[in-house]
């Protein structure tokens, strides 16, 4: 039996940073990088963008918001050096400065005086709305007492994230999958019609010819079980998926895992012998296709 599934987990964060895009040539620059059009990106309207190699991987799954001129890419803070580093190397001569200040990410409500999803507060906080249905606290520079820092907010956001169908990347899954396999497309974070990016080629070849074999589902399993991303499924003592994120709570352990189509209603388990640690299907609130077109 796989044990590395058995022991109580510790609490799980999601340790959230963000990157500052400026300058002038923001918009052209991230154009040719992001699944994303940078376009739709407004102070009203926080868009989901993935970031591919030339392969059409998956190197990082952002949460893009403007702010003061500026493009904040909200990302694991594990994944941050990493990403800032890499994001440098395509920069050449255009205009954009790129950094990592030190912010204050935090699940917060929305402010009292506002019924919008996107709003400033004095100028250093930035609180924002995405389709997971959650609102988040982005504070830089002084930081207000009244905003909750405890980590137990973030394990919030990542398990709404995951209850809604909503991925990350995270070190262990870098490079892993194509964005159709977490359903980018399905979430609107992937335009096929502004052109040119990194990896834009395979990802619309996939879109355009059928080649979408695997997709992301939703599972819950039991609350007691240590589950990370890039852990295996099995199906039939053989690996028949790979996790994507999951975090535990009180009551179970909810997890997104990207599975063949055509299996991906079968009866999956976390140990190799497919005997004692069995998942159980978790409906999205999306349509994800069951069975092959």
């Amino acid at each position: 039996m796989n044990t590395s599934h058995t022991a109580k987990p510790e609490a799980q964060t999601a340790e959230l940073a963000a990157i500052r895009l400026s300058g002038a040539d923001i918009e052209t620059f991230l154009q040719g990088q992001l699944t994303q059009d940078i376009t739709r990106i407004t102070p009203d309207s926080p868009q989901l963008a993935g970031w591919t190699n030339a392969k059409g991987r998956l190197l990082c799954i952002f949460t893009a918001i403007s702010w003061q001129k500026d493009i904040w890419l909200i990302l694991p803070s594990a994944l941050r050096d990493s990403v800032q580093k890499r994001l440098g190397m395509f920069l050449l001569r255009a205009a954009v400065k790129i950094d990592a200040p030190d912010v204050s990410i935090n699940l917060n409500n929305k402010p009292n005086n506002s019924d919008i999803s996107y709003c400033f507060n004095e100028n250093n906080y930035l609180y924002f709305k995405v389709s997971t249905g959650a609102h988040m606290a982005l504070a830089y520079g002084a930081h207000d007492s009244t905003i909750e820092t405890n980590r137990a907010t973030e394990a919030g956001w990542r398990r709404t994230n995951i209850i809604n169908g909503i991925p990350t990347i995270w070190p262990t899954t870098n490079e892993s999958f194509v964005p159709q396999m977490l359903n980018l497309d399905m979430l609107d974070a992937i335009s096929f019609s502004k052109g040119c990016y990194v990896g834009q080629e395979i990802v619309a070849r996939a879109q355009n010819l059928g080649r979408i074999k695997r997709r992301m589902y939703g599972f819950s399993a039991d609350p007691t079980l240590q589950v990370h991303p890039g852990d295996k499924l099995f199906l039939d003592g053989r690996e028949a998926g790979e996790i994507v994120d999951a975090v535990t709570s009180s009551d179970e352990t909810n997890l997104l895992a990207v599975t063949r189509i055509e299996q991906s209603q079968e009866a999956f388990y976390l140990d190799a012998d497919c005997t004692s640690l069995p998942v159980k299907q978790q409906a999205l609130p999306y349509a994800v296709p069951t069975t092959l077109d």
